[in-house]
């Protein structure tokens, strides 16, 4: 009716209004009505499960206005939101707390806001939540917080791209066991040993050190029972990118020659007169530029990882290891193998790369022939000991192994020499004497000897075989006495020696040396597995290699251990007519907080040794405190630096060894 009136009034005013309306005047019609836009939603809300997913909303909009789009105001943190044409798609994730709902708004030019619901039902908690914070160019902090208190889990950290190599949990995991097994036996260390300084129990906020800027991290962190390491828990994976350092134009001209084994290397920085790094170190040649410059920042970045976490300054850490200025080097390296001469800038107040690694490839000859004839002597032969001494012709370097003759069975003639010559940990000059310690009664043994250079066997292959003596039993007492333990924290409440050693979650435990007069006593605490792993001959060898005659300047040592670790104190000696006693074997001990006694007990009777009863000689090296539970930075460290030595026993491996044991130590 409104329409139709208001087209009649104007009709109306042109008839009466002469003078205004005449038959010239063309007649303007009125606008077309124009609808209102209107949106559907189907459907029009969404109810998640606990474990989240994908969801589509199918959006019809009626009378649209031509180029108008539709916008979706999404402010949950655990929803994710793409709008196109003709559908909303959302994301919910997985929940693993309370109930939660949230609100989308889809707008539309002319049209009120339309809202969406999302409800997701309460979820069961995580098995951890992982926090990674404090995150710098070279580390990070990761909180773990566990919903277990008493389970055992892994945390890893790896580059994202290597991590996303394993999509499956299940893959993760076994790759993660095959990497544990693999460095168990590399340093001849029991698998459930290692585990229990690699595994964690409890909330945790645990350092990353060591990581490259600007690269993309991922940490992981699953349960696992021990020692099976059965995944007990689905894996929590975190990622995060470290803060990238500013690389600047920095450039530098590397020439690199090698004649026979000798690489002559120089050097010069073209626009820059600060420090920078520089080396040679061989890389596969099938090895790509970018790995290779990704290597060689890994190495740097870890060792002043390494450096950072044992107090020195990035200061002093650029003036032990850079250089300014023109640099030129001669090296000798090993024979036919491939190399790069490298460089790169580094900042005197961070110790971070500043520039792009720069290097070249070089590749080493052979190395000449030597006429060394080297003679072998065995003497002083007892159950588990011997002297040996070995006299070269002339004064060119050699080297010398000993094996047993199950280690070697198989190999033979080129085979054996070239296996051997990939173990060498060190090598002489001139005349030689050493001890041999490590072996096993009634046992043949192989004494090699061989010039050796840059890698390479020089010599052919001189030996001398030996068996060792059948044992003989000395009637003296070697002993440990041991049993009561005591809360370390509340310890160090009471006494500021032990308070300086007491950690959260250990123990004290005092342990006496008993021996007769005259006898040497060697001692050690090991787990209830690997001493129940080992016979008697085994256990005398790993405390001779292992950890020497124990100090007994003061008659007691204090044990450190975590509560729930199943230890075995063991120990034999040595009379003064060098006769073995029996192995002792003590009590299996397990710390619970239950059985603690009263610490008073302990400092009254057990006073932390004085700094100068600590003093530890050459004869004596082992400490008056033994950790029972490993250091693990301590031990990354050792394994950076162990490198090599497994790679020589790859290559044992690889010449059909049957069984690689650790070989007999010689002492210079």
């Amino acid at each position: 009716m409104k329409k139709f009136y208001l087209f009649a009034l104007l009709m109306s005013f042109c008839s009466f209004g002469l003078v205004g309306c005449d038959d010239d005047d063309e007649v303007v019609a009125p606008l077309p009505e124009v609808e209102a836009p209107i949106i559907k939603l189907d459907p029009a809300r969404i109810d998640a499960t606990a474990e989240g997913g994908e969801f589509s909303l199918n959006v019809t909009v009626e009378n649209p206005i031509e180029g108008a789009e539709l916008k979706v105001e999404n402010t949950a943190e655990w929803i994710e939101v793409v709008a196109a044409e003709g559908k909303i798609s959302v994301k919910v994730a997985e929940n693993t707390a309370a109930a939660r709902e949230a609100e989308l708004k889809v707008a539309y030019p002319e049209v009120e806001t339309v809202s969406v619901a999302v409800k997701q039902a309460e979820g069961k908690p995580a098995a951890f939540q992982v926090e990674v914070k404090s995150v710098s160019e070279i580390g990070a902090m990761v909180n773990v917080v566990a919903q277990d208190k008493q389970m055992r889990y892994i945390m890893q950290t790896f580059y994202t791209d290597l991590v996303n190599r394993f999509p499956e949990d299940a893959q993760l995991v076994a790759n993660d066991k095959r990497y544990f097994e693999t460095m168990a036996e590399d340093y001849m260390l029991p698998f459930d040993e290692l585990m229990e300084s690699n595994s964690q129990v409890g909330d945790q906020e645990l350092p990353v050190e060591g990581l490259v800027p600007g690269r993309k991290y991922t940490t992981y962190v699953y349960g696992v029972s021990l020692p099976d390491f059965t995944q007990l828990t689905e894996v929590t994976r975190v990622e995060f990118e470290t803060v990238a350092v500013e690389k600047k134009d920095i450039r530098f001209e590397i020439t690199a020659t090698a004649e026979s084994i000798n690489i002559d290397l120089n050097i010069k920085p073209v626009n820059y007169d600060g420090k920078y790094s520089y080396d040679i170190v061989e890389m596969p040649a099938t090895m790509t530029d970018e790995e290779v410059r990704t290597r060689l920042e890994e190495d740097w970045y870890q060792t002043i990882a390494l450096y950072l976490m044992f107090g020195e300054t990035p200061e002093t850490i650029t003036n032990s290891f850079c250089i300014t200025g023109e640099c030129v080097w001669a090296a000798e390296k090993d024979a036919k193998r491939d190399y790069v001469a490298y460089a790169y800038g580094v900042d005197e107040k961070t110790a971070f790369i500043n520039s792009e690694v720069q290097f070249v490839r070089v590749k080493t000859g052979d190395v000449a022939p030597s006429d060394n004839i080297i003679t072998i002597d065995v003497s002083d032969i007892t159950a588990y000991t011997a002297h040996v001494s070995f006299t070269p012709s002339n004064d060119d370097p050699y080297a010398m192994i000993a094996l047993s003759d199950e280690q070697i069975a198989g190999i033979e003639g080129d085979d054996l020499l070239n296996a051997l010559s990939r173990m060498v940990d060190f090598w002489v000059n001139g005349v030689f004497e050493s001890e041999m310690s490590g072996l096993l009664p009634s046992t043949e043994y192989h004494v090699f000897a061989f010039g050796y250079k840059s890698g390479t066997a020089t010599t052919a292959l001189f030996e001398k075989v030996f068996t060792t003596a059948a044992p003989e039993v000395s009637p003296a007492k070697a002993e440990l006495n041991y049993g009561k333990y005591y809360d370390a924290l509340r310890v160090g409440e009471l006494d500021i020696d032990y308070d300086n050693q007491a950690a959260d979650g250990t123990v004290f435990i005092p342990v006496d040396f008993v021996y007769d007069e005259g006898t040497t006593l060697y001692s050690a605490f090991f787990t209830e597995k690997e001493a129940n792993s080992l016979t008697d001959d085994q256990i005398i060898t790993n405390l001779i290699d292992r950890f020497g005659p124990t100090d007994v300047r003061v008659p007691y040592a204090i044990l450190r251990a975590p509560y729930g670790m199943s230890i075995v104190g063991v120990a034999f000696g040595i009379d003064a007519e060098g006769r073995y006693t029996k192995v002792y074997r003590g009590q299996t001990l397990t710390a619970t907080p239950e059985g603690v006694g009263d610490p008073k007990e302990l400092v009254a009777n057990y006073p932390w040794p004085k700094p100068e009863e600590e003093a530890i000689s050459a004869a004596a090296p082992k400490r008056q405190i033994v950790k029972a539970e490993a250091n693990f930075d301590a031990f990354r460290a050792a394994a950076a630096m162990e490198k090599a030595r497994s790679a020589k026993k790859a290559a044992l491996k690889a010449q059909g060894a049957k069984a690689i044991l650790p070989r007999v130590k010689m002492v210079r």
